[in-house]
């Protein structure tokens, strides 16, 4: 296992519904081996559960596991709490300095503001192992509007958000049904319009900088396993306590693929997908 100082630092930008539950604990149990190594267990020198704010909306950016470095004064956020604080460069450039970061984990509310481009520009010249994952956007579409019309999701600010009862009426016509969030996320689309060739074109450099995972693919342990030894240096064995992930048992598992739609409801689900379709098929499908 690298030193602390030699690590490689993942930055993983969550997806919704893309195994983040699975690659997040994964992160925890790694913070965890080098708390306890680096701070000779005192909890008080490590904290897994800082939060990155956006100063617009006060919603969660990210969080991360890091280490206070010995010898460094710490400095205070807002509200006097450690543990919190709006994403400026200026806060950001105080972690990297004064942290043994050992990973960043972007999370996703919805898009606001412009956040997700902050970040993006901040991480873009820094020497970190960046990750995405991804899956088929059928798969994705169904998955998410299970989970939102669930009681799993009660505790997210969209929990029932969806009011439409079937998967093909919501296809038709909700206004919450999605086109590209990776698209609006990182080339800054707002929801006051649609994307065009142009978001979608500016998203594609953004995304060849990260390591991509197809998760309808591609085995998540396994790319987790890549993932931990290319940057701390070890096995498959520390993700070998997680069980795989569990599938979201919601309303809608009689649709099992997009051919089990009604003709015009995949005509329209193809029509309203489109960018999200031309991002996985060129970029994540392929593979690396």
């Amino acid at each position: 296992m690298k030193d602390i100082n030699e690590i490689t630092i993942p930055v993983y930008f969550q997806m919704p519904k893309c195994g983040s539950t699975f690659a997040r604990k994964t992160f925890w149990k790694i913070a965890d081996i080098y708390g306890k190594r680096y701070t000779n267990g005192n909890e008080s020198d490590i904290y897994f559960n800082y939060h990155i704010k956006d100063p617009d909306s006060d919603l969660q950016i990210a969080t991360f596991g890091a280490a206070w470095k010995e010898g460094k004064t710490m400095p205070t956020f807002k509200n006097n709490d450690i543990r919190e604080f709006p994403f400026d460069k200026k806060n950001m450039n105080l972690i990297i300095e004064n942290f043994h970061v050992v990973y960043i984990f972007i999370t996703t509310h919805g898009i606001v503001s412009d956040y997700y481009n902050r970040i993006l520009k901040y991480f873009e010249d820094k020497d970190l192992y960046k990750i995405i994952s991804s899956r088929d956007p059928f798969q994705y579409e169904v998955s998410l509007y299970d989970y939102i019309r669930s009681e799993k999701s009660k505790h997210e600010p969209t929990h029932k958000i969806i009011k439409e009862k079937t998967f093909e009426d919501y296809t038709m016509y909700s206004d919450h049904f999605g086109d590209s969030l990776l698209i609006r996320a990182f080339a800054g689309v707002g929801s006051d319009r649609q994307i065009t060739d142009e978001d979608y074109e500016l998203t594609i450099p953004i995304i060849q900088k990260f390591h991509k995972i197809d998760v309808s693919t591609q085995s998540l342990k396994l790319q987790m396993s890549k993932i931990l030894e290319i940057c701390y240096g070890v096995d498959n064995k520390i993700i070998e306590c997680f069980p795989p992930a569990k599938a979201n048992k919601g309303v809608n598992h009689r649709i099992k693929t997009i051919d089990d739609l009604p003709d015009h409801v995949r005509t329209k689900f193809l029509e309203r997908q489109h960018y999200d379709y031309l991002l996985y098929n060129n970029n994540f499908k392929k593979g690396e």
